[in-house]
């Protein structure tokens, strides 16, 4: 199980879409001359599957009000779950079109008012519905990886690595074994 002189079990591939997955997938098992097997690839997809495999297989996520079988809230999700909060608490946001944007831009704890409570009720409530969204995929795994005993793959691929956002390198940086490369 060994791709150009490295162990799968050494190795994680990354990329930005499920379709540039799916071909890093096909073009692996091409250069093995074999499938691969779920086991042999959990740590090759997208950034959020990768974070997901990590959040459901070996990282800590009861440490963060979750439990291993965390599932995940597309966009139109927490929008609907954002307008069912906004609407039973009654809470006064402003304009709905930057929303997201603001919220993400309070960080944990931050500000004061009704757009604050709200960053609190959206965590809350997608802790009790054992959901994260995209963006909580890459931060909690981000964040678990800090302190995990886990065995790490030495080499890292990233398809596109100029796209990356800072978030994404962090979890790239927490992921990599400390001898390894990306």
């Amino acid at each position: 199980h060994v791709v150009e002189g490295v162990p799968l079990a050494e190795l994680a591939i990354v990329t930005f879409t499920t379709k540039a997955a799916a071909e890093l997938r096909a073009r692996l098992d091409e250069l093995l001359g074999r499938l691969t097997t779920p086991a042999e690839r959990w740590l090759i997809g997208t950034f959020h599957a990768v974070a997901l495999a990590l959040l459901q297989r070996v990282l800590p996520v009861d440490q963060l009000g979750y439990s291993a079988d965390v599932t995940v809230l597309d966009e139109d999700g927490v929008v609907a779950l954002i307008d069912e909060l906004i609407a039973a608490h009654k809470l006064r946001v402003g304009q709905r079109r930057r929303l997201r944007d603001k919220l993400k831009a309070l960080g944990p704890g931050g500000g004061s008012g009704d757009l604050a409570r709200l960053a609190a009720l959206l965590g809350e409530a997608k802790r009790a519905r054992n959901a994260m969204d995209f963006d909580d995929l890459i931060d909690h795994a981000s964040a678990l990886l800090a302190t995990a005993d886990m065995r790490r793959p030495r080499w890292i691929l990233i398809d596109e690595l100029q796209d990356c956002e800072p978030r994404e390198l962090a979890l790239v940086r927490r992921l990599r074994a400390p001898d390894g490369g990306v």
